[in-house]
């Protein structure tokens, strides 16, 4: 992911702090939706980076525990240093 669709815990307390202040100050909370957009892309695209290391770590411990068929090591593309990184 790059340092541009990162979001930082920092940032959600950025925003949950201003939705406080405008809601306390108005009691209304305006929004931009060109930023909605955008803080939306990048949660989303937080996710399903985050499911994929999941996926990426489950496929590996099986594999290393031996559950997985050859095949389905070959399927995953894994070999028995995929989830160590350096020379082999």
């Amino acid at each position: 992911m790059s340092a541009a669709m990162h979001l930082e815990l920092g940032d959600v307390d950025a925003v949950l702090s201003q939705a406080a202040r405008s809601l306390a100050a108005g009691g209304r909370l305006t929004l931009d939706p060109e930023r909605v957009e955008q803080d939306l892309a990048r949660l989303v695209l937080g996710i399903v980076e985050l499911l994929r290391k999941l996926m990426e770590l489950q496929a590996i411990r099986r594999m290393e525990a031996g559950s997985l068929t050859p095949e389905q090591e070959e399927t995953l593309g894994l070999t028995p240093d995929a989830g160590r990184s350096g020379p082999a």
